[in-house]
């Protein structure tokens, strides 16, 4: 089985999106998996074992280019397609790949537009961006899977952060790293 999925951003994200990505492929271990995302995320899915084709986009592309690159992947002939996004861009992308069963994210933007216009917050106590995407392929799996996320960091990532470590004196230091940014004004800190 051949399986495309397709998330843009942001960082936290996708890294979330690989926990779902492992919990189908616990159902389906001869699964074929590409991934569609930003040039710049990438990285964070190279040299992940669970993709065995990476396809990347840049942010400025044209929804022309778009269309092109949504026929091109609908000559993959995917079994499944699985976005977990649900933007314009990756409708544009979804909506020309003919073959296959398709899924996608139901986002709750109204609860969210509540949640960060009102405080208003009706969204269940369990809830989790985690299981929101599960969800998505909750009829695929005959098991309620949590697999973990994955990230992997490159050799050359690895020894880049040692020589930034060492060039700042804290190599042999235990050292705590909180980075808060966000994309959006109500997501920051």
């Amino acid at each position: 089985m051949k399986i495309l999925f397709i998330r843009f951003s942001s960082i936290g994200d996708i890294v979330l999106t690989t926990s779902a990505l492992r919990s189908l492929i616990k159902e389906i271990p001869n699964a074929k998996i590409h991934y569609l995302t930003l040039e710049e995320y990438a990285p964070l899915l190279e040299g992940n074992s669970s993709i065995d084709r990476l396809h990347v986009l840049e942010r400025s592309t044209s929804v022309y280019k778009l269309i092109l690159v949504g026929n091109y992947l609908n000559n993959c002939n995917f079994d499944m397609v699985v976005d977990m996004h649900d933007s314009l861009r990756s409708k544009i992308v979804r909506n020309r790949i003919k073959s296959g069963s398709h899924f996608f994210l139901k986002k709750p933007r109204w609860k969210r537009f509540k949640l960060f216009e009102f405080h208003q917050n009706d969204f269940k106590n369990d809830f989790s961006q985690l299981k929101l995407f599960h969800s998505v392929i909750k009829d695929v799996l005959s098991q309620k899977y949590h697999s973990s996320t994955s990230l992997f960091v490159s050799e050359n990532e690895k020894e880049e952060a040692k020589l930034l470590l060492s060039e700042n004196g804290t190599k042999d230091k235990k050292y705590l790293v909180c980075i808060p940014g966000a994309g959006w004004r109500n997501k920051t800190w």
